[in-house]
């Protein structure tokens, strides 16, 4: 979503660099002009922006997940990159779980891709 591109890949170019402690995620986005940071409260969402939320995996237990969180509609909509099980807010499907519990990974400053910039006031 942020990068406005397929997750297949992302993850092709992306994960496996990851996962070998190769890059990290601020530093990849940062890489295709997103700009995100870390936030004091690490739980309370507030509106009107987009968050990177560590999860736990519904697929891989015992592992984390990142989701996206956009609160700028006036309601929170979780965007699960997840290819099976994945959550929801308001789970519409077998396949979703509610979401229930979160820490705030990043707060997204801005998306290029998404013509999103934090407004601050």
């Amino acid at each position: 979503m942020l990068l406005n591109r397929p997750v297949e890949d992302v993850i092709e170019e992306f994960h496996k660099e990851f996962t070998n402690y190769l890059k990290t995620t601020d530093g990849y986005l940062a890489e295709h002009g997103v700009k995100v940071q870390r936030t004091e409260d690490r739980t309370t969402l507030l509106f009107n922006r987009i968050y990177m939320l560590l999860v736990p995996s519904l697929n891989t237990p015992g592992m984390f997940h990142q989701v996206l969180a956009d609160t700028r509609h006036g309601k929170v909509v979780i965007y699960d990159p997840s290819r099976n099980l994945r959550y929801s807010m308001e789970p519409e499907g077998e396949m979703e779980r509610q979401l229930l519990s979160w820490v705030i990974d990043y707060e997204v400053v801005e998306a290029p891709a998404l013509k999103y910039k934090l407004e601050v006031h």
